[in-house]
Order: structure tokens, then sequence, then C-alpha cells
């Protein structure tokens, strides 16, 4: 049993630095591939620092296949952006100004929470429906 744990351990390192290597460049996959087969063999796993190694080239090949999908999706998320803030200004702005004390109606103070907290969905979103907008532009399909 204590083997067969140690054996589960010891190993897990080439086990995600191989999961991680389907987004790494392909060439340089298959190089990284046959020195986890090699270091395997020899009776020495992988440690985490080359696990590290793996997830950061990882991180490069991803950045550089979709920070340009990125930067042209910025425009659609700064306009998510300035609408939410817009309603917000034009809305709730004077609410504040005219409260001296917090609201006693619970649906009141529900939704004020929602709407100071609510630029936490809506700066995501953004971005996701800009990267989404520029890949469809990338791709050549239409946009609705």
């Amino acid at each position: 049993m204590k083997r067969k744990q140690r054996t589960a351990e010891y190993y897990r390192w080439n086990r995600l630095s191989e999961s991680l290597l389907r987004w790494v460049e392909v060439d340089r996959a298959e190089e990284i591939k046959t020195h986890i087969g090699d270091a395997t063999q020899a009776g020495a796993p992988l440690e985490p620092i080359d696990a590290a190694s793996v997830a950061r080239l990882a991180a490069a090949t991803i950045t550089k296949r979709q920070l340009p999908l990125f930067v042209a999706g910025l425009p659609i998320a700064m306009l998510c952006i300035l609408a939410y803030g817009s309603i917000y200004e034009s809305h709730f702005m004077p609410w504040d100004l005219m409260e001296e004390t917090p609201s006693t109606n619970p649906a009141a103070a529900t939704a004020r929470m929602a709407i100071n907290n609510a630029w936490l969905v809506v700066l995501p979103v953004g971005l996701v429906s800009g990267w989404r907008a520029a890949l469809c532009v990338r791709q050549g399909r239409p946009l609705l």
C-alpha cells in the first residue's frame, strides 16, 4: 500500500506536466515529452520546478496566440464598462446624494449592494464578449 501511494505521489508532476503540454507549441511539446519519458525511464521523475517551467511555456504560448484577440476585443469590453458606468451615474448617484441615512427597506439595500458590486460581473463579461467578437471576426463569421 505504501509503495503504491509513493508511486502515485512520485509521478504526479509528470502527469501535471504532460497535461499542460497540450497548450505548448507542438514542436516544443514533443521535445518536452521526450525529456519526460527519458526522466521516467531513468527513475528520476519531474519536480515542481519542472512542472512550473512547463506551465510558464503553456502560459507564454496561450498569451502569444490570444493577446491580439484580447487587444482587438478591448473596445467591446470598454463599451460594456461605459454602459454600466453611465447607468450607475445617471440613476444611483442622485440616490447617494439624497440619502443621509441607510435605507431600512431590505429590497433597496439589496439593490444598492448589487449595483455597487455589479462591476465584478460586468468587467469579465465585457472582456469575454470582446474576445469572442474578435475571434468571430478572425474566423470570418458575421456578428449579430
